[in-house]
């Protein structure tokens, strides 16, 4: 993939990343997580993308330290913490010490949103992985319809005037894992595969994320877990 030189001071975009193998541990690898969730449990959520590097750590190691909340880790989650002084931070759902993602990281990044009292809020994160594509979590649209749900790719910041990247698009269906339990131990199988009413046109903030070692990447017209 070939980018026109940036200007001088311009973040470099970023190009299409793989997804995890299946089967591949990846204990003790750092990678990034980024979205718009809030950065504390009792703070606000930023408008600005966040990011933050944290480490992937191992199902051992992680039980040990969710087992006194009473949440059982399985091949089914994939754990990731951010280590502090003392070892292994407390476990968070936030984006802690995260810093503002400039233009151009982040171009996979999607805004869910989903209306309701007359106006649309963003609800979560996900990840475009074709045109016509998008993976979230599955309690992001569990008991949700298609028709109060819209995607926004290119953004930044959500609060800002549209910028020129920017596309708002549609759902026109959404398929959640058949073994998701939104009620079970630790959200298990918690992922659905949105579909679009029309495909997103890739350009610099607006790319895909590439699915490697998966059925994901094969056939998302019958999708196969």
């Amino acid at each position: 993939m070939n980018w026109p030189e940036l200007p001088l001071g311009e973040s470099a975009p970023a190009v299409p990343a793989k997804l995890a193998n299946e089967g591949v541990s990846y204990a003790n690898t750092s990678c990034i997580i980024s979205g718009w969730g809030q950065t504390s449990g009792s703070g606000g959520s930023p408008n600005t993308l966040q990011q933050a590097y944290i480490l992937k750590i191992s199902r051992a190691e992680c039980n040990a330290l969710w087992s006194r909340y009473g949440v059982t880790i399985t091949d089914k989650h994939i754990c990731v913490y951010e280590r502090d002084a003392t070892g292994l931070a407390a476990p968070s759902t936030r984006i802690v010490n995260g810093d503002n993602a400039q233009l151009f990281d982040h171009p996979y990044q999607v805004s869910l949103q989903a209306y309701s009292f007359n106006s649309w809020y963003h609800t979560c994160g996900a990840v475009l992985v074709a045109p016509d594509k998008v993976v979230t979590a599955a309690h992001c649209v569990d008991k949700k319809q298609a028709r109060n749900l819209r995607v926004v790719v290119g953004v930044h910041n959500l609060f800002d005037p549209p910028n020129e990247y920017q596309q708002t698009v549609a759902v026109a269906s959404f398929r959640m894992h058949e073994n998701y339990n939104g009620n079970g131990n630790g959200y298990p199988n918690d992922i659905a595969v949105i579909t679009l009413f029309t495909p997103v046109t890739y350009n610099r903030n607006v790319q895909n994320q590439e699915v490697s070692g998966s059925n994901l990447g094969k056939d998302w017209e019958f999708w196969d877990f």
